[in-house]
């Protein structure tokens, strides 16, 4: 069972495409398609999938990054690769938690090391360059190896720019939330709801 993945769809007049990307460091080095499904491997291991003509069996209307995947898109994928290849899990989450920063608990000349708010009672250090963030601040944390919608994988956890919640073309600003999010939450399953 695949535990650690993301989804991205593209569809246009060319093609229609459901890909998964699995969470893992290891670049592409071979690819089988059967029909409909293509498999990425990296050496022997199997690292992704695509589903080509996807929207011939479900109707999805994300574009981009699929945050948060129904169980039932998960079971209709799990159909087409059969007993044969490894299944996707469901998600619990999507990685990306509402969060508030508090207190520095540490400084540097580069860094700082803020207290954040992460649940009821549950508080996290994250590493973070100086004035990233501002005391009180609500904001989105992307848990250790979460996907970003850039493809990109962070390794540790991370606080999100726009373009990181591919919301805004902004790089480098933390993007900054009200405050009638619920600390601990799921950024995208909030969305859905």
């Amino acid at each position: 069972m695949i535990e650690n993945y993301s989804l991205f769809y593209k569809r246009n007049n060319q093609f229609d495409v459901l890909v998964v990307k699995f969470i893992i460091d290891k670049k592409a080095t071979g690819y089988f398609r059967n029909g409909d499904l293509g498999i990425v491997y990296s050496n022997d291991e199997i690292i992704g999938y695509n589903f080509f003509n996807i929207n011939k069996i479900v109707k999805i209307r994300a574009k981009n990054m699929i945050h948060y995947p129904s169980e039932v898109l998960i079971d209709v994928l799990n159909t087409i690769l059969g007993k044969k290849y490894p299944r996707l899990a469901y998600k619990e989450d999507s990685g990306f938690i509402i969060t508030v920063a508090h207190n520095i608990v540490k400084q540097d000349e580069i860094n700082c090391i803020y207290e954040l708010t992460v649940g009821p009672n549950e508080t996290l250090n994250v590493t973070m360059k100086h004035n990233a963030v501002k005391k009180d601040m609500y904001f989105v944390l992307a848990k250790e190896n979460t996907m970003l919608p850039s493809g990109k994988t962070v390794k540790t956890f991370h606080p999100c720019t726009g373009f990181d919640l591919g919301v805004s073309d902004d790089k480098v600003n933390v993007f900054e939330l009200d405050d009638m999010y619920t600390i601990g939450s799921d950024f995208f399953r909030m969305e859905e709801e």
